[in-house]
């Protein structure tokens, strides 16, 4: 089932980092795929920021696999209150590439994220299951990708 829109997917489509925040921008939703250690990459963290700060609906998912660590809300929301201590221990250089987008506050970017983020509703998509199972948690992320762009669209008029 397609979303019959175009797809900005970081790890593919991006060929300058510094183009983040307007590949964001022009989003209508950001999908954001809870890993263990999604709030470790610096990169992330200004996607999730560039949103928040543009009300472009955050869509939560988490993947449930035996191949991927799974996401702790309480870990997140831990990490998120402490991000200007842990970040820079987390990933050496991030401070450095968050700097570079005039992210310099660190205190106040894990508040905010922390505010917004780890309390929004999860879907999740199990890969545990087969067949019918899956493709139907995948056709209900589509489903919640339309809705949440509809209400975006909505909003910006």
């Amino acid at each position: 089932n397609k979303l019959s829109r175009s797809v900005f997917f970081d790890a593919d489509d991006l060929d300058n980092l510094q183009d983040i925040p307007k590949h964001v921008r022009n989003s209508e939703v950001l999908v954001l795929l809870q890993t263990k250690n999604i709030f470790t990459r610096p990169y992330c963290l200004l996607e999730i920021k560039t949103a928040i700060d543009h009300d472009i609906p955050i869509i939560g998912v988490q993947l449930i696999s035996a191949d991927v660590p799974a996401y702790d809300f309480e870990q997140a929301k831990d990490f998120l209150r402490t991000l200007d201590e842990q970040l820079e221990v987390a990933t050496p250089g991030a401070t450095l590439t968050l700097k570079k987008h005039n992210i310099t506050d660190l205190k106040a970017l894990g508040m905010k994220l922390h505010h917004c983020v780890p309390d929004i509703i999860s879907m999740k998509i199990d890969y545990t299951f087969q067949g019918s199972v899956l493709l139907a948690m995948k056709l209900e992320l589509v489903k919640k990708i339309r809705d949440e762009s509809s209400k975006h669209h909505r909003r910006a008029r």
